[in-house]
This record gives C-alpha cells, structure tokens and sequence, in this order.
C-alpha cells in the first residue's frame, strides 16, 4: 500500500508539471516517471483518468478545468476504497468531528438562506440566531479534532449536564479559549452574542442596514476558518449565488418608515450598537475582518471578452489601478484621474 502511495504521489507530480506546462505525454513516459508498467497505465486511464485525460493520436493532455485536485484529494481518488475514491474532496473526519462541522455549515446556509428572503421581516435576527449556533459548531469541531476538552466541570471535577447532556462551553467561552482568532474577528463575533441576547429576550426592530457589514464579516470569517480547517469541500461558495440587488431610494424609504414606527426600540438598539463601536480602536473598526464594507459601482466593457463577468471581489489594489478599472481606461489616463482627485481633496481641506 505504502509503494502504491508512493507512486500516486509521482504520477500527481507529473500531471501537474504537464498541467503548468502544457504539455502532452505518453504513456510510456507516464510508466517511466511512476515505476508502473504501461499496461497499468492504460488500465488507470479507463477506470479513473478519463475525466481529466484528454486523448490526442498516441498523446494525452491533462485538462486543467478538470484536474482540480490537492495531492491529499488526488490519492483518495486512487484509492481502492469506496468511500474515499467517490468522494476524493471530502475530507476523511472522525464522526464526531465531521458531524459538527456538517452542522456548522448547514446553520451558516440557513443563516444565508433567511437573510437574502426577499419578504422576510425578521431578517438580521433569524440570521444572527443562526450564525451564533454556525460558530459555536465550528469552534467545537476545531476543539474536537484538536483534542481539546471543552466541556464545562462541576467542583466536583465531574462534567455538567443538562437535560441529560454533556454542557460544552458557550460561543463566547470558545472565542476566549480559540487563541488564533484574530482581534477583528473576535469583536465581530462578540456583538453578535450580545445581539442575539437582545434578540431572545425582548423585542428587536428592524435595523438591517446598521449592521450589514458586521453581518458580512461573520459570514467571510467563518467562511475563512471553515476552509482553512476543513478543506475546500466545506466552502458554503459552492452551494450559494450572488443574490441580485434592487437597493434603491425606495428600499431606503422603506426602511426609514420602518424606524419611525418602532423608534423607541430602534433608538435603544442603534444606541447600542453606538456604543460598543466606540469601545472600539480605529484598527479595529476599519479592519474587514470587524465589518466588510464595500461600495457598490457599474461595470462596463469596451468589448465583449471585458464584460463577462458581471461581479468582481478587487482586494488591494493601488488607487491608480482602482481608477483604471473602473473607470476602464488606459494607465496614462487613471494616473491623471488619480492627480485630479488629489488636487480636489486638497482644496477642500484647504477650505474647510
């Protein structure tokens, strides 16, 4: 078995330098790199290359559309075993560990699927409710693959339980415990405990728009640790969409009508979320990891191949560059865009 992992690992180093290159092989160079003989080659070819094979004359080419594989990913697709050569993306977890994170992905889903129902009034609590118990899995499973305890003890030294199960500790007990949790990350991930406070015991008006870049932080930073723990099989990009917009004047008034009929609660929660923003440093507030803010601006193309795909994530990108994309126009021109826009701000902190 050993040897046999031992030549998957070569024959994956070899398509992937034929991927990067581009280039065709045969099989005989295949059998020659990997130390199987040409036959068993050919018999891999049939029973599980074919998908990313592509044959040409007495030459083959890897498809890089479909060799997506990691080398962990690429051996369990070899594998002998069912479980592992039908699934080769799914990472091999203990059951408890993979239990809890199937929970955590499947509440963050639900998180989403409640905050983007177009009618749904009770939108950032059902979603802040959701993330909460998302989290709290994620944080357990982390715990649980890690050998972690992180159940609670009586003075007894014996476990706690409630209704008759083992107490394990509470989302913001686990961000304490979780040291590789950024700060950002932490801040963001402890409004939403007092949040979701407020929201189960006494009434929360609607405050969607205060909140929506907190809310988006949750979401990317869960989707971070998920990857980053768990594999690209966990990723929740892989069952979801971009939800269309209609964020308009309308949608505006309509909310502003909605505060005013639920202004004392409103007030009280705004002032809230005030106040703990306050609490925090500048770094804090203005890192995406706390709130992911964005701005929203019409992309055009000049021709058809430049306007193919309709949103774009651009993350550190120099002001230049911003306005060149935007604006789509040559460097020569976003350089002169960027001195103009200079030479505006300066007179008006002049004037003020």
């Amino acid at each position: 078995m050993k040897a046999n992992i031992e030549k998957f690992k070569l024959s994956y180093s070899f398509f992937q330098e034929k991927v990067n290159k581009n280039i065709l092989f045969t099989l005989a160079e295949l059998a020659e790199k990997t130390g199987w003989s040409t036959s068993t080659t050919r018999t891999y070819v049939g029973k599980k290359w074919k998908p990313f094979l592509s044959k040409e004359g007495e030459l083959y080419r890897v498809l890089p559309s479909e060799f997506m594989y990691s080398e962990e990913e690429y051996i369990r697709m070899m594998s002998q075993v069912q479980k592992y050569s039908s699934n080769p993306y799914k990472p091999d977890l203990k059951e408890n560990v993979e239990s809890l994170v199937d929970k955590a992905k499947e509440a963050a889903i639900l998180a989403i699927d409640i905050y983007n129902r177009p009618m749904t009034a009770f939108r950032t609590q059902g979603f802040t409710v959701m993330m909460i118990i998302a989290w709290t899995s994620l944080l357990h499973a982390i715990f649980e693959q890690t050998g972690v305890d992180y159940y609670h003890y009586d003075k007894e030294g014996a476990v706690k339980i409630v209704d008759g199960d083992k107490k394990a500790w509470e989302l913001s007990k686990c961000i304490d415990e979780c040291k590789e949790l950024s700060h950002p990350v932490r801040e963001n991930i402890k409004l939403f405990i007092l949040l979701r406070n407020k929201i189960e015991h006494r009434f929360a008006p609607a405050f969607d728009l205060d909140i929506c870049g907190e809310c988006q932080a949750l979401l990317l930073n869960f989707e971070d640790l998920i990857i980053q723990k768990f594999g690209n099989y966990y990723s929740l990009s892989t069952t979801l969409s971009i939800p269309l917009q209609v964020i308009t004047t309308r949608a505006a008034w309509q909310y502003e009508v909605s505060k005013k009929l639920q202004s004392k609660h409103y007030n009280e929660l705004k002032g809230f979320i005030d106040a703990y923003r306050a609490e925090l440093s500048n770094e804090v507030f203005s890192d995406s990891r706390y709130s992911f803010r964005v701005y929203l601006v019409p992309k055009t193309g000049n021709h058809l191949s430049s306007s193919d795909t309709a949103i774009e994530f651009i993350t550190q990108l120099s002001h230049i560059e911003i306005f060149r994309r935007f604006l789509n126009i040559k460097d020569s021109e976003a350089q002169k865009w960027f001195k103009n826009a200079l030479t505006f701000c300066s007179d008006k902190n002049k004037k003020s």
